[in-house]
């Protein structure tokens, strides 16, 4: 074995492997450290001791030296004589060296220029498909089987390091935005479009391509902030904490599906409260941290993260409570999805209310006990 060259690593939570240069199991998330090389020193010394041969040629060269001295020394007229024979004249020697310097430099090759490598995508990057079909495929390799193709201009988040395979550099990517043929997305609210592996040249036309992303600073409003993607906003600000403001309203009812998600505070499609002006701008808080979610009308300056600490053990799985005749299993989103839908969730650890404004009932209803008011649905 080879013992410069990088092993896969195993995930040893989900079994699934994973390239050496893989910060995190690409399949279940879990955070991954690749294995230490061998050290060049300690393979070294592994070689077998060749110095006893080593010797030995010496002693043999040294006796070969002493024996043609003594020869030259005893027969002095012999060794001028053949020094004499075998060394050409300096006219002969110039003439050899004019004639043979045409016909050398003609076979001389002409140095081709080394083909530069096209610039390695880094883990979280986006970048847009700039080729007319590129397929996606359930494994980094030509032979794995096709999901769909994805058209020129569609857009993709980069997950993981890229992997070899002779001239070409296998990504694992989900589908940022553009149309993935032969896909079916995930109708659950949040999923992500698709995930699967796509190739790019190694050398040459590149058939992805990197764009920078218009990330708003922080602080930014809630309605600067759902301006990006789901992913664009992971790619912008990773787990670093922004600061985000605007007014808090909370829904009437929650989430009701035959889908249960773990943890609920970070996986479920809904939660207690979201920005106003951004739905899709939840205000979820670990319950660990002790903070309570703001009042509906509460305007806030709130710090959050992406990509929680937590993301990695996102799963979602049919729930029991929900009739088999109501429940469609294709419907559950896989790991590698629930997964990567958590990490593009914010999770707010503190904030400030700067003021309150009455919004009146909830969803145009009366408040609970009023008359006539409609009974609301508890958040599950």
């Amino acid at each position: 074995m080879d013992p410069y060259r990088p092993e896969p690593v195993r995930c040893p939570r989900c079994g699934s492997t994973n390239p050496s240069t893989a910060a995190f199991c690409a399949e279940c998330g879990l955070g991954l450290v690749p294995d230490q090389r061998p050290d060049r020193a300690r393979a070294v010394e592994s070689k077998p001791n060749r110095r006893p041969i080593f010797i030995a040629l010496a002693v043999v060269v040294a006796a070969i030296a002493v024996g043609a001295g003594f020869a030259l020394l005893t027969r002095p007229g012999e060794a001028q004589l053949a020094a004499a024979t075998t060394s050409p004249s300096p006219s002969a020697s110039a003439s050899v060296a004019g004639a043979a310097s045409p016909s050398a430099a003609a076979a001389t090759p002409t140095p081709q220029p080394t083909p530069v490598p096209n610039p390695v995508l880094a883990n979280g990057a986006i970048a847009d498909v700039a080729v007319d079909e590129l397929n996606v495929r359930v494994a980094g390799s030509s032979s794995a089987e096709v999901l769909g193709q994805l058209r020129a201009g569609a857009r993709v988040f980069i997950i993981g390091a890229p992997v070899a395979e002779g001239d070409t550099n296998w990504y694992r990517v989900a589908v940022v935005s553009g149309a993935f043929a032969g896909y079916t997305p995930c109708p659950n609210y949040g999923c992500s479009e698709g995930i699967g592996y796509v190739a790019t040249p190694i050398t040459g036309d590149a058939w992805l391509e990197e764009v920078e992303i218009g990330c708003p600073s922080s602080p930014m409003t809630a309605t600067d902030l759902v301006e990006l993607l789901p992913l664009e906003r992971l790619h912008c600000f990773g787990n670093d904490d922004i600061v985000v403001t605007g007014m808090i309203d909370t829904p009437c009812c929650g989430y009701v599906g035959p889908i249960a998600y773990e943890p609920a505070w970070l996986a479920r499609p809904a939660n207690t409260a979201y920005f106003a002006d951004a739905a899709m701008i939840q205000f979820r808080t670990d319950p660990a941290a002790g903070l309570a979610s703001p009042e509906r009308g509460d305007v806030v300056r709130a710090t959050g993260h992406f990509d929680d600490p937590a993301s990695p053990e996102c799963r979602a799985f049919g729930d029991p409570s929900v009739g088999a005749e109501d429940f469609d299993p294709s419907q559950i989103p896989t790991t590698a999805e629930i997964v990567l839908t958590c990490r593009t969730q914010i999770a707010f650890s503190d904030y400030q209310v700067t003021e309150h404004k009455d919004l009146g009932p909830c969803c145009g209803m009366l408040e609970d006990g009023a008359p006539g008011a409609a009974k609301r649905r508890p958040m599950g």
